[in-house]
């Protein structure tokens, strides 16, 4: 039972047992009171009367006078005189046939006892009788009701005001005390939040103790934020040169592809140093770094123009002669090749020779948004090589028209998904998650449609989705779906990957909390996992969102993550469940001690606030190199009946 219910029973029951003990105390002494009065009257009637005769004359008729006057004036039951000698002398009520005010239960429950008061009549010296009254009570009772009455709505208004005060007590206690009880169960779920401390000392001591814990806890993830950023760098950035190296490329070239649209247009250009250990041998050592770097420049510089200009670009760094510079819609790859080679021609005057051609080729071409990486890169290393045969006639190819990776139309596409939608023939493909000693841990759900040409995965359909604004459609089907994937086994754990227009959509978001709601017994069961370069381009709609999803017993997850999530002071607070990181972070873990040792890093910030980390399944020396470092699980790329 809450702290609150318990204490309002306490406090019900302290002012019903002081509420009902103050009516019953005032209703007793008033009925006292009332019984008190009429004695007195019984007593100073008697008295008067028996005085009255006393010194009157003892005429029959006279006295009868004098009581039958009394006892129309009073209010009496009976008025009596027993003379010593002779016939008494009786005033009698009768029966009251008048609707009284009292009920007889009142009356039954607190009874009014009107004692007889007597005096005696004295004739001279001698005792001429005994005069006896007694009261009527129906006007006391009347009275006693009424005063009752008036008592207990003041009780009653007493017991509103005071069951308004402590309504407010209660709130000043519990309301500090559920605050402290958010900050503890958020730490418990590895959320290290920090909370106000109340004014209660004995709160304000243990949300001190948290609050402390929190901070260190982010102290923590800083320092080591810190050391991962520096092996980041050294892991991603080319020694030489500074630039990014073939890792950020190839991630830059997938996320792109992966989470533009179809119609996006892109293009990668390559650039190659021919004859380096000839430049090595003429300039040395130190002359072919010099101009490897002057051509590192040239390519920055080209990127930092593009960025002023509102483009998007990246230079990269691939391996000792190869350079890459990757860009989206802004330039021209006829323009770029042109600055390019004006500038390097400059180089090539100044640092070789200027009557050799200059030792740089070139090869680019356009590339759209549904396109495969690999089938990108394998094109484009082709034209390099062409473009090396043909050298010195020209230093410079170029593919003018994109590549048609499928045969259908824009319409086509249009018609296929809507139809999908229509017909819902969203299927979910699951991927089996295993921890490194083969215990299952859960399974990773992604879309594909079902259509009569067969099943087309979500890194086909995805960009023309996202094209026409479907994304978050696909997404309802996928989570349905899931929900009706894990009623079938009780035992089951899926993950459930969105898309990154899960973020921003309000229907979405409206019809998963009304699924969630509808589900609880499901919810714990459940990771919804985003992206994580979406879940970063807009952290206050992923805190958000993340937030609505706890709070039904989900959990939230970072999937294709490299280490951008390791930058945000918010991952403390998050809650994640897991990180599923990018194959490209760890190509070669077990022959680059670096790399392990930045895998190693990784692995201890994410275990710190919780979370577990998975990767996709590479070679067995890889895993077990993996194991190590801290990996907690790998997700196999078969797919599992469903």
């Amino acid at each position: 039972m809450k702290l609150s219910k318990q204490l309002w029973l306490l406090i019900s029951l302290l002012l019903v047992t002081a509420f009902v003990g103050s009516f019953m105390f005032s209703s007793l002494n008033i009925r006292n009171y009332v019984e008190e009065q009429l004695q007195l009257k019984n007593s100073d009637t008697a008295n008067a009367l028996a005085l009255t005769i006393s010194q009157s004359e003892k005429d029959r008729a006279l006295i009868e006078t004098f009581m039958a006057t009394q006892f129309d004036m009073g209010h009496f039951r009976h008025i009596s005189l027993e003379p010593v000698s002779g016939e008494p002398i009786v005033f009698q009520a009768g029966a009251n046939t008048a609707e009284q005010q009292a009920p007889g239960w009142f009356q039954a429950l607190l009874p009014l006892d009107s004692p007889t008061a007597s005096a005696r009549i004295m004739s001279g010296w001698n005792e001429y009788g005994l005069i006896r009254v007694s009261s009527a009570t129906d006007d006391a009772y009347e009275l006693l009701w009424s005063t009752v009455q008036r008592t207990l709505m003041w009780l009653l208004f007493l017991l509103v005001l005071v069951a308004v005060a402590a309504r407010y007590l209660v709130r000043t206690i519990t309301g500090p005390l559920d605050g402290v009880v958010r900050q503890a169960e958020a730490i418990g779920n590895q959320q290290f939040i920090e909370g106000e401390e109340p004014n209660t000392d004995e709160l304000r001591r243990v949300a001190r103790a948290m609050n402390r814990l929190a901070a260190k806890v982010k102290a923590m993830l800083a320092r080591e934020r810190n050391h991962v950023e520096d092996l980041r760098f050294a892991l991603q950035h080319d020694e030489l040169t500074g630039l990014p190296n073939r890792k950020v490329l190839m991630q830059s070239l997938e996320q792109l592809l992966s989470e533009g649209s179809a119609e996006d247009q892109h293009g990668l250009l390559l650039l190659r140093v021919l004859s380096l250990n000839e430049l090595n041998q003429r300039l040395g050592r130190k002359g072919a770094d010099d101009f490897l770097c002057q051509v590192a420049e040239v390519l920055q510089e080209q990127q930092d123009s593009t960025h002023d200009n509102g483009g998007t670009a990246l230079a990269a760094r691939l391996n000792g002669s190869d350079f890459a510079f990757l860009f989206h819609d802004r330039p021209d790859l006829h323009q770029l090749v042109e600055v390019l080679n004006h500038k390097l021609d400059a180089i090539n005057q100044q640092t070789l020779d200027e009557n050799r051609p200059l030792p740089v080729i070139m090869a680019g071409e356009w590339i759209r948004g549904d396109e495969q990486r690999a089938s990108v890169m394998i094109r484009v290393d082709a034209l390099l090589a062409k473009a090396e045969l043909e050298w010195p006639e020209q230093n410079c190819l170029l593919s003018e028209a994109t590549q048609e990776t499928d045969a259908r139309s824009v319409d086509q596409w249009r018609s296929l998904l809507t139809g999908a939608l229509a017909n819902e023939r969203t299927r979910l493909t699951a991927s089996p998650v295993y921890s490194p000693d083969g215990d299952y841990r859960f399974e990773d759900l992604t879309a594909e449609l079902s259509t009569e040409e067969g099943d087309i995965p979500i890194s086909q359909f995805g960009p023309w989705a996202r094209r026409f604004g479907l994304e978050s459609e696909f997404d309802q089907q996928l989570l349905t779906a899931a929900i009706g994937y894990l009623e079938e086994d009780s035992q089951r754990q899926v993950a459930v990957r969105l898309s990154q227009e899960a973020l921003d959509s309000v229907a979405f978001v409206s019809a998963m909390t009304g699924q969630l709601r509808h589900s609880p017994e499901l919810t714990s069961r459940l990771t919804l996992a985003i992206r994580e370069t979406a879940a970063f381009a807009n952290v206050e709609k992923f805190t958000d969102f993340s937030g609505l999803v706890t709070r039904f017993g989900c959990r939230v997850a970072l999937v294709d993550a490299s280490t951008t999530f390791l930058a945000s002071n918010l991952l403390p607070t998050l809650g994640l469940s897991f990180i599923h990181l990018d194959s490209n972070v760890a190509s070669a873990l077990d022959q680059d001690q670096e790399e392990a040792l930045f895998i190693q890093r990784v692995c201890s910030v994410a275990h710190s606030v919780g979370m577990t980390v998975i990767m996709d399944e590479m070679t067995g020396d890889q895993n077990r190199r993996a194991t190590q470092c801290g990996v907690d699980g790998f997700r196999k790329q078969e797919r599992l009946p469903n």
